[in-house]
């Protein structure tokens, strides 16, 4: 893997595992899903739920927050409903 500055990265991965992942989703119904998308919904949820930042970023493996917040993904749907949801 090339990193952003240019240099060569050795990583490792389970491509098998995340093909394995794909092929469930799919049989969900869920054709654009992904291992990483899953990792989003999670922290995302979790976030939610009021579960601490710093106790997500050590499930995920993340030495750093900053890492983890970027997996937030709260769209403007979801958004609308919470606000609704505080407004009972």
């Amino acid at each position: 893997m090339r990193s952003h500055d240019g240099s060569i990265k050795t990583y490792q991965a389970c491509d098998a595992l995340e093909s394995t992942i794909r092929k469930i989703y799919k049989k969900c119904g869920l054709h654009n899903a992904s291992s990483h998308s899953g990792r989003k919904s999670l922290v995302t949820n979790s976030v939610i739920n009021g579960v601490p930042l710093e106790q997500i970023a050590r499930i995920l493996g993340h030495f750093s927050v900053e890492t983890t917040i970027k997996y937030v993904v709260i769209d403007q749907n979801r958004l609308n409903k919470i606000l609704a949801i505080e407004w009972l």
